[in-house]
């Protein structure tokens, strides 16, 4: 399928990344040509076929404030592949889920840290309404207003069956007393 996309590149390399709930995410390096060979990431749109949309969306948003990947191609044909897909280029960087289990405490702090510096650069970027989006980052789907509305939505949606296989047994929500709920 990248051949058509990047006529004269060979496949290097190309293995699946763990940890893609709604879509297929594959690194892969290409090379050829006479440059250095590249990484890029492919994004396979298993579930939601129309995906692509709110991916480049938000990278078309985000550029400039945060780190983002850069959208090469979109394929919504399906002439290459059986879904959708997209070509990205790739961002270097570690899972911070990865470096808090592999990493020295210090290191976990730093990538706290960092994280905590991209959330409030994020805090530039609004919307009239706490939501999911639909197209054109457009909330089509508003959340519930109010402090009790919304953890009482947040309760509910944490107590899905698929949110509790997703994110394990123990949900660590806090009351309205600011206590777990035993």
């Amino acid at each position: 399928m990248l051949h058509a996309i990047f006529p004269g590149r060979e496949l290097r390399t190309a293995h699946q990344i763990q940890g893609g709930l709604s879509n297929t995410i594959y690194r892969v390096v290409i090379g050829g040509h006479s440059g250095p060979d590249e990484a890029l990431a492919v994004r396979v749109y298993t579930r939601d076929p129309t995906g692509y949309t709110l991916d480049c969306d938000v990278a078309s948003r985000l550029k400039g404030i945060v780190p983002v990947p850069q959208v090469l191609h979109v394929d919504e044909t399906r002439s290459h592949c059986e879904h959708p897909f997209a070509v990205l280029s790739w961002l270097d960087g570690d899972l911070l889920d990865d470096v808090a289990t592999h990493e020295p405490r210090t290191d976990f702090l730093g990538a706290l840290s960092a994280c905590g510096h991209m959330l409030a650069r994020l805090q530039q970027v609004t919307f009239p309404q706490p939501g999911f989006f639909g197209p054109g980052l457009i909330v089509t789907h508003p959340l519930p207003s109010g402090k009790h509305a919304y953890m009482d939505w947040m309760r509910e949606t944490l107590a899905n069956p698929l949110a509790v296989d997703r994110l394990g047994a123990t949900l660590w929500l806090i009351g309205p007393d600011g206590r777990h709920p035993a």
